[in-house]
């Protein structure tokens, strides 16, 4: 028993020496686990950040560029030969000039905005971006029996050509009618601008001609703070671009490629950044960021404008 007793009176707990040794211990490593947690949130935010940046870029400029590349496709005639039906309906609220959503004259239109203002028909657009106008026939014809009431299409053959919105009373295709063997397409017509969106944040948005008359603006890509465009021109006919120029210098007659530019911001601040940098927008245009806390990114791609290149080429012979 006695020998019992003295073991355990032997026995003790730690010293104050080793408890604080276990305290520092476990703190740095506390410390080191919350450093490597945080270090590694800041990473994939960072990560995050550019993957939308890149996400919300590449795809706004892939809108673009796909519609452009449609830009004055009128099925199976040139665009000069498309007539305006007698009983198209006016647009209510219609963009004025150019971009008048049933002006064939101009499949192809931009401006650099100045104001808020734009087309009679646009009053959110932030200053200094381009706003772009685009009209052409789908890719695709569609079947006689699948027209629909609330858009309009263009009835066309090889030698003539119609736009039309009374799908009831439709032009004949058949032949013997009064455009036989013809093939009906629909007509899109759209505006590309830039505004914020419902966050506040510069976003690209489009107008689309729908039932006669424009639909509200539709959100494309967030974070788009600039859309600047150059455009080639063929001054020659030659199929081959000479300049490329600014919209406010362009014959568009003469248009045959475009150059697309944008700054795309993120969406949220980094309050451990500051933008302190200039962007290249094409040749002519330097944007100095305004010192704030948002990261940014220039996309461009270059369209050929083929439909373009035939009517300029044949308007040269």
């Amino acid at each position: 028993m006695m020998t019992l007793i003295n073991k355990r009176s032997q026995q003790s707990g730690l010293t104050l020496v080793e408890l604080m040794v276990a305290i520092v211990v476990g703190s740095l490593l506390v410390i080191a686990a919350v450093y490597m947690f945080v270090s590694s949130k800041r990473i994939y935010s960072q990560s995050e950040r550019a993957m939308r940046i890149n996400e919300n870029g590449r795809f706004a400029l892939n809108v673009l560029a796909e519609d452009l590349r449609h830009a004055d496709y009128w099925g199976s005639v040139p665009g000069t030969d498309v007539q305006r039906s007698g009983t198209l309906r006016s647009i209510s609220g219609d963009c004025s000039g150019n971009a008048a959503g049933y002006d064939l004259t101009a499949p192809l239109w931009s401006v650099e905005v100045a104001s808020s203002s734009v087309f009679g028909c646009i009053s959110d657009a932030i200053p200094g971006s381009n706003a772009l106008v685009i009209k052409h026939v789908a890719q695709q014809p569609t079947d006689a029996t699948g027209l629909k009431a609330d858009r309009a299409y263009v009835l066309a053959n090889p030698v003539k050509a119609v736009l039309f919105d009374d799908v009831k009373n439709a032009p004949t295709h058949t032949p013997g009618g009064e455009f036989p063997n013809g093939k009906f397409w629909e007509y899109k017509s759209t505006i590309y601008y830039v505004r914020d969106n419902e966050k506040a944040v510069p976003s690209l948005y489009r107008l689309r001609l729908v039932n006669g008359q424009w639909s509200e603006p539709q959100e494309v890509a967030v974070g788009i703070e600039r859309l600047h465009v150059q455009f080639g021109v063929d001054s020659n006919g030659d199929g081959s671009v000479d300049a490329y120029l600014r919209a406010g210098d362009v014959d568009w007659s003469q248009v045959v490629a475009a150059r697309v530019y944008l700054l795309v911001r993120s969406e949220q601040e980094d309050k451990t950044y500051k933008d302190t940098r200039t962007y290249r927008l094409g040749d002519a245009i330097e944007i100095k960021s305004p010192g704030d806390s948002y990261h940014r990114m220039v996309f461009n791609t270059s369209v050929a404008l083929r439909n373009r290149r035939l009517a300029v080429s044949e308007g040269a012979l």
